[in-house]
């Protein structure tokens, strides 16, 4: 009895050997089966950490007072002046301005047997009721002054046989005005002498004098 219990416990140990070693290769056989089975498990993303407090925008300062504009910069005067323009020595003659002539100084006139004024007329009728007697081509000097003078040409109508049958005859005379006066119609001469160069005509004074009135020459 004593042999056969080493034996026994022999037996055993070894049943128990070759059952845990097929247990161990089931084990071994069936884990590559459920590895192959089994879906990998789903990567999930790692978690965003969030913030627990919201980070507030920083405040924006208010002016407190209204802003300047931006000052516009002022221009200054270059430090070096330009260089003058040379200026000729010799004065540059400027005519002087004529002023236009007042009634006063106005030239003087005639009055011709119309009543108009003439101004150093070339022509002056002597005698207006019937115009036998005219002094042409007058050529005055001094005409202005207080007596002008001048030469002409005196036209008279002799009237023979009659002043409507008559010729007129041609005589050099010297002429002569003078008597200027201001009046409200400007200055004006009121006497006219008349001096024949030659012989006068039969009948005629060789001075005549005549008033220079309103309406033309009048025998003095």
């Amino acid at each position: 009895m004593n042999k056969l219990a080493p034996r026994a416990a022999a037996a055993l140990a070894l049943a128990l050997a070759v059952a845990a070693g097929g247990a161990a290769i089931a084990t071994a056989t069936a884990l590559p089966l459920v590895a192959a089975a089994a879906p990998a498990p789903a990567t999930r993303p790692a978690p965003v950490a969030t913030p627990t407090t919201r980070a507030k925008p920083a405040p924006v300062p208010v002016p407190t007072t209204p802003a300047e504009p931006t000052p516009v910069p002022t221009l200054t005067t270059p430090a070096t002046e330009p260089e003058p323009v040379p200026v000729p020595t010799t004065p540059v003659a400027v005519p002087a301005p004529i002023a236009p002539a007042t009634r006063s100084e106005a030239a003087p006139t005639i009055e011709n047997c119309a009543g108009a004024a003439q101004p150093r007329p070339t022509e002056v009728t002597l005698f207006c009721a019937d115009a036998n007697d005219t002094l042409t081509r007058i050529d005055w000097k001094h005409w202005g002054k207080g007596t002008a003078t001048g030469s002409a040409i005196d036209v008279i109508n002799l009237c023979q046989p009659s002043c409507v049958a008559g010729h007129d005859h041609n005589y050099r005379v010297h002429v002569t005005v003078s008597d200027l006066q201001s009046t409200k119609a400007g200055r004006r001469y009121e006497r006219l002498t008349v001096t024949f160069a030659g012989k006068p005509p039969k009948g005629t004074s060789s001075v005549e004098h005549f008033k220079l009135g309103a309406h033309g020459p009048e025998l003095a």
